[in-house]
């Protein structure tokens, strides 16, 4: 990076810049990760200087290393989507989080938050989780939206191996031990608990039973 031009407030006036790096920690996602935050630096006071595109870019490292550590990135959830072949809008109706924020995920506008990333998780560990869900948030969704939905799980999930009481067996305890386990251990916005709770209350009033 070459220096440049920027308006100093301590100087008052415009003054050309240095670009340079330091070890620091910074929040993102409610958690700290220490990265090389660059910044610009002005060549006449040596203040600090606000610079957009050194904030960007130092932005974009902070979001790398919170989708480091959560091992789910845009092309991620994208792919997690295609996997039910679902469109975003449907997608985000069935999980219960507005379609602009999907889009946001999916474009790397924003990331999710530690508690989003683990339903996430869980539906990649545990796709036939994705039923639940849908079961709990279905009238979210057109008559239209439903029978495309219904029909891409019937794809998905219609196997001998994979019949509605398997399904029940195998991963039912699963999801709602995560799904616990989640919802206790992180703070959850309005939105991600009223989901979580109605899943977690389908499992509480719907006992698994064992295929006969």
């Amino acid at each position: 990076m070459t220096n440049r031009i920027r308006y100093c407030d301590e100087c008052q006036c415009d003054r050309e810049v240095r670009v340079v790096e330091r070890e620091n920690t910074l929040m993102y996602g409610n958690e700290n990760f220490n990265i090389m935050e660059i910044f610009a630096q002005c060549t006449h006071c040596n203040a600090e200087v606000t610079d957009e595109e050194l904030d960007t870019f130092t932005l974009t490292r902070l979001r790398q290393a919170y989708e480091l550590k959560h091992s789910f990135d845009a092309q991620g959830i994208k792919n997690l989507r295609l996997h039910f072949g679902l469109t975003m809008n449907v997608f985000a109706k069935i999980l219960n989080i507005g379609y602009s924020t999907l889009k946001r995920y999916e474009s790397s506008g924003s990331s999710p938050d530690v508690t989003q990333i683990g339903i996430f998780k869980l539906l990649k560990a545990e796709p036939t989780s994705i039923l639940k869900f849908y079961e709990v948030n279905k009238f979210n969704l057109t008559i239209d939206e439903q029978r495309v939905a219904e029909s891409k799980f019937q794809q998905l999930f219609a196997s001998p191996d994979n019949s509605p009481q398997n399904r029940e067996a195998n991963s039912a305890q699963l999801v709602l031990d995560d799904l616990e386990f989640i919802s206790s251990t992180r703070p959850l916005d309005e939105e991600t608990y009223t989901s979580f709770k109605k899943v977690i209350d389908y499992y509480r009033t719907n006992p698994v039973r064992e295929p006969s």
